[in-house]
């Protein structure tokens, strides 16, 4: 590490990285991105328990903040990413709702940015959101893709179970 680095470090001690900041305050941002996803007329018609909904955006959270700290999202994250948009399928969803419920998390995490503004260390804070936000994107789109081959799979099987003749 460059000595001007240290030292600008060493004059913010009391700051954390966006990750500890954002794992201080993850359950204030679900709660609010909770609400958002209840407030919105099409996500929050959807029958899906809190605590399933919670589960998700927690475990989401977790892999995104990881990244951003160096850690390696793996090929079983991203997976379980896959299996649950099929999950997301299998609740009557959409990969619109797929993506408006992301971009509801992201307005909550840029909430808890602007809220703990002054307790973020700023040699970082740019660069850490946007792989951040960058992360989640990542996540959102697996998530897609495995609502789209579980959309495709049912398709098959209907047409396989109907009789019809399905390319291969």
């Amino acid at each position: 590490m460059d000595k001007s680095h240290s030292k600008l470090e060493m004059r913010t001690p009391d700051r954390q990285h966006l990750p500890q900041a954002i794992r201080a305050s993850r359950e204030s941002i679900i709660e609010n991105w909770l609400q958002a996803v209840k407030q919105d007329p099409e996500i929050g018609s959807t029958p899906v328990p809190d605590s399933e909904r919670k589960e998700h955006m927690l475990l989401l959270l977790d892999a995104a903040t990881g990244v951003v700290e160096g850690k390696e999202l793996t090929a079983e994250g991203r997976k379980a990413y896959l299996r649950q948009g099929a999950i997301r399928y299998k609740q009557d969803r959409t990969v619109s709702l797929l993506i408006r419920e992301g971009k509801l998390l992201q307005a909550s995490l840029a909430d808890c940015i602007l809220r703990q503004f002054a307790a973020i260390e700023m040699n970082y804070l740019v660069s850490d959101t946007i792989r951040l936000m960058a992360t989640i994107d990542a996540l959102l789109e697996a998530c897609a893709r495995g609502f789209i081959r579980q959309a495709n799979a049912e398709r098959i099987s209907s047409r396989r179970r109907s009789g019809r003749n399905v390319p291969v």
